[in-house]
């Protein structure tokens, strides 16, 4: 579809757009990042990532934008945080940027649905292959946790990000993404601003899990990637994380999404909090070519939903 001629798709624009679109999508949609975001995929992915955004061609006025990311091994493009105001939905601006961003020649293409644009992504644009189990944005308010009430495995050991064994760490990464190699942007992600994260490690030196939780837009904390071979480690290194957080109670809201498919991360997140947890919306994972092996019993929360799909 052709672009109306009073408006133009910029690629990657800078800052200031990728400020106004993080505000944006908070306030219409509740989708929350940390600004720090798209600074860590430019230096994980090179000109591998882009940031097109919709403007007005005179003013060039902020009217939308979408995010995509491309992966080397194996080829596979993940696209997201797709976004138009309101007021200019239904105007047929929408689709030629969406276009654009999923433009790629690779192997399989993966985003992360809202429920009521899913079935529109799976008939219109190929992706069809759909993850049995959903994806649940759950939030609980901070005046509610409490990380006391996580067990902890006392034969365990907690470590930072930066005191582990990179490469195990990627060989674990790897056994829950279905093989995607992301180092660099795991390394990246992990080390930004206003992230916090734990590795649990056994007495033999095996990791067994890890979690990162980052600051983020209005206030919030986003969890991800968390995963855990149980629900005892994940109670662990949950614990660790968050007693990590310096001024914890000086935040608003912890969010998180997490597969439907995996009961101990609800039952983990009611402990946390006395079961005051929110199941906020309901998303699907999709993938154009295939689905790629991800074990939702070992995922506690995704990545995030725009650049990653565990």
């Amino acid at each position: 579809m052709q672009l109306n001629d009073k408006f133009e798709i910029l690629q990657n624009p800078g800052f200031e757009f990728w400020e106004e679109h993080l505000a944006n999508i908070y306030k219409y949609e509740g989708w929350t990042y940390s600004k720090h975001d798209f600074n860590s995929w430019k230096a994980a992915f090179g000109d591998r990532v882009n940031h097109f955004a919709l403007v007005e061609k005179d003013t060039k006025k902020y009217i939308g934008g979408v995010f995509s990311a491309t992966y080397t091994l194996p080829k596979l493009l993940a696209v997201g945080m797709y976004f138009l105001l309101p007021e200019y939905r239904g105007l047929g601006l929408g689709l030629p940027l969406w276009d654009r961003g999923i433009a790629g020649d690779v192997e399989n293409k993966a985003l992360i649905a809202a429920e009521k644009m899913s079935p529109k992504y799976a008939l219109r644009d190929g992706f069809d292959k759909i993850i049995e189990w959903d994806l649940k944005k759950t939030s609980i308010q901070i005046k509610d946790v409490d990380s006391t009430k996580l067990d902890i495995d006392t034969t365990l050991k907690t470590s930072n990000f930066k005191e582990v064994d990179f490469e195990k760490l990627m060989e674990f990464d790897r056994k829950i993404t279905g093989g995607l190699e992301r180092a660099a942007y795991i390394k990246e992600f992990f080390t930004q601003p206003g992230a916090y994260n734990k590795v649990v490690i056994s007495q033999e030196g095996e990791i067994l899990g890890y979690c990162n939780i980052r600051e983020c837009y209005h206030n919030n904390l986003v969890v991800g990637p968390f995963y855990a071979q149980n629900l005892l480690v994940a109670s662990t290194i949950l614990r660790a994380a968050l007693e990590s957080i310096p001024n914890l109670n000086n935040f608003e809201i912890l969010k998180m999404a997490v597969p439907s498919s995996n009961s101990d991360a609800k039952k983990l997140f009611d402990i946390l909090s006395t079961g005051k947890c929110k199941i906020d919306a309901k998303n699907f994972i999709q993938f154009t070519n295939h689905l790629m092996n991800i074990p939702g019993d070992k995922i506690y929360a995704v990545t995030d939903c725009t650049v990653s799909y565990a």
